[in-house]
């Protein structure tokens, strides 16, 4: 008994494994078809971290529509020891649960009393809105080694969504939180600390504009022929 999954794209027929990953061939977009409204609001390195709110996308206009990191254009990272960022610095995709998607990293945090500690960051993307996230071959290959990962993507499943973005670090061992994450510009503010804090990452739209089927074919004997 063989099993053959095949793709039919806009009259192509290919061959595809079975449970093939997602297909995008649109973005990163800041702004895809079927475009609502979108707005900015708080700081991801603070207490709350920062908001963006989508409203009003029209989803017939794709077949499927998908949201998350976008790495092709600039770092995607947090610094504690000045304005470049740079190695690990550069946040890298971690894990993800039912509506958040988790990437991490680490820089220098440099103190007037207590030294120099290299010290855990996170970026955590958490959505709100119907949807799931999706990680497979496709999201990983969005992944930049220059600027930092894609990782995972949020399928958008409403017209209304938003994102919680929040930056946090994790608090050195000579502090009574020791080893807990903290907001990473919260932290550096409350300790002495020396340099500066430097902050960049992106977000965009990424779709699938026409169907894609996937068929399969269980047949005894031989191997199919299309």
């Amino acid at each position: 008994m063989k099993a053959t999954a095949l793709t039919l794209v806009m009259g192509m027929v290919f061959s595809a494994p079975a449970g093939a990953a997602i297909f995008i061939d649109g973005g990163p977009e800041y702004v895809p078809p079927g475009a609502g409204t979108e707005s900015f609001s708080g700081d991801s390195t603070l207490a709350g971290g920062a908001t963006i709110s989508e409203i009003g996308y029209d989803l017939g206009q794709t077949v499927a529509l998908y949201f998350g990191v976008r790495a092709d254009l600039f770092l995607i990272g947090y610094s504690m020891d000045g304005p470049d960022i740079s190695g690990d610095e550069i946040f890298r995709y971690s894990s993800h649960s039912a509506d958040a998607i988790v990437f991490t990293g680490q820089t220098t945090l440099v103190t007037t009393s207590q030294g120099t500690h290299v010290t855990a960051t996170r970026m955590t993307f958490t959505f709100s809105g119907t949807g799931v996230i999706v990680e497979d071959s496709t999201t990983q290959g969005l992944n930049d080694p220059t600027n930092g990962d894609v990782g995972a993507l949020w399928h958008v499943q409403s017209s209304d969504f938003s994102v919680n973005v929040l930056i946090e670090a994790q608090v050195p061992p000579f502090d009574p939180n020791a080893g807990n994450f903290e907001p990473a510009n919260d932290l550096f503010n409350r300790l002495e600390t020396e340099n500066s804090t430097a902050t960049s990452f992106d977000w965009a739209f990424y779709y699938t504009s026409f169907a894609v089927i996937f068929v399969d074919d269980f047949e005894s004997g031989g191997t199919d022929a299309w």
